[in-house]
């Protein structure tokens, strides 16, 4: 096979696993935020943190509803200081506007 071939199936495969993460974090998000709405907010953090936890798979408004979730619960200071971690742990994530 040329490399036209290659890069074909290679982006079809790229393509249909960022269909699939996407399709995940926008189920994900509707459970969480559904249970935000119900006021049941430490079930939208267990329900969010998992996505969270992956690095390939994050995307702003899982951030967001987190980060506000947070917050609201006046924990601000500690979610400060667990993407400060993320930061000294990963500089890759300056890229990522959305993670701070």
């Amino acid at each position: 096979m040329n490399a036209r071939v290659y890069l074909s199936v290679a982006l079809m495969f790229a393509t249909a696993f960022s269909r699939a993460a996407t399709t995940e974090e926008a189920s994900i998000l509707g459970l969480a935020t559904d249970a935000w709405r119900k006021g049941q907010s430490e079930t939208a953090l267990t329900l969010i943190a998992p996505a969270l936890a992956e690095t390939t798979r994050q995307s702003r408004e899982l951030h967001e509803l987190y980060q506000n979730i947070e917050v609201y619960h006046e924990r601000g200071d500690a979610l400060v200081r667990k993407y400060q971690q993320r930061l000294k742990e990963d500089r890759s994530l300056l890229a990522c506007p959305y993670h701070f």
